[in-house]
């Protein structure tokens, strides 16, 4: 009964003074904190039980100040699709939030003299593609096919006293599929432009260069999913090379082509069709 007692009995929040509701309760470190005063915290914040009631109040305090710096903000560049970083060049600082609205939501302004990492990667998303079989049974390609997709992944490590670092997949919901897009590239090129910014890395273009890849020789694409590959499979989809036909020889006149693999549609001796 005990037990029972102390999970119904009132709290009261050691920050605010108010009473705490059934299940509103937030521990902490030497007391109660309630939701409300929880909510008001920063949303990178992920060190609330081991934090005492004094370092809430402290937290409190600095998100008020917070606040009010944030009309000041003039922010001209924007990274990523739903979570954003905002970046203001001209401060020197930047947010991070879902917010669209990104002043009521009270993002955490941070310095870029406080960052001390930029760490980024591009994360394969792989999930595999199945076929069903006469009787509606699920099984497995021979060799297995894929569904693939990528994810570009910024992490900012910060010296604060409230946040350790914030992770951002710049392109959440806007995964490019293969490595051949515009968008991958594109991905790739804001990756390093917010890196080289929040680093304060002076690279002599408002645009870091993206060097463009020189096509392997044997390159195809497959007319399955459009991905361009080299191998003997598709390595998006897993669809085999199609086989090139090759035409030596005009079948009218027997005239020789100069490209049996990429023939012309019409033999340039005898104007016969050779496709």
């Amino acid at each position: 009964m005990a037990l029972f007692g102390n999970l119904f009995e009132k709290k009261i929040c050691d920050v605010c003074g108010n009473e705490i509701g059934l299940l509103g309760n937030r521990k902490l470190a030497d007391g109660n904190l309630c939701k409300d005063c929880a909510g008001k915290l920063s949303p990178f914040f992920y060190e609330r039980k081991e934090s005492t009631i004094e370092e809430i109040k402290q937290q409190l305090a600095y998100r008020e100040q917070n606040k009010a710096a944030l009309p000041d903000l003039r922010p001209d560049e924007i990274y990523g699709t739903k979570m954003k970083i905002y970046v203001d060049n001209e401060n020197r600082k930047f947010i991070v939030t879902r917010n669209n609205e990104w002043r009521s939501g009270n993002p955490d302004i941070i310095g870029f003299e406080q960052v001390q990492s930029v760490e980024n990667k591009v994360r394969e998303n792989k999930e595999e593609i199945y076929k069903k079989t006469e009787d509606g049974k699920r099984e497995s390609y021979d060799p297995k096919r894929y569904k693939k997709d990528y994810s570009f992944i910024t992490k900012i490590s910060v010296n604060s006293p409230y946040i350790s670092s914030i992770t951002v997949d710049l392109s959440e919901g806007d995964e490019p599929v293969n490595h051949y897009e515009k968008k991958y590239k594109d991905y790739e090129a804001m990756m390093e432009k917010l890196r080289c910014r929040l680093l304060m890395i002076e690279t002599g273009n408002d645009e870091p260069e993206v060097k463009e890849e020189a096509p392997a020789a044997d390159e195809w694409k497959c007319t399955a999913c459009g991905a361009v590959n080299t191998g003997k499979f598709c390595s998006e989809c897993g669809s085999p090379k199609p086989e090139v036909k090759l035409i030596k020889f005009c079948p009218n006149c027997g005239a020789a082509v100069s490209d049996p693999a990429n023939p012309p549609k019409f033999c340039s001796n005898c104007g016969g069709a050779l496709k």
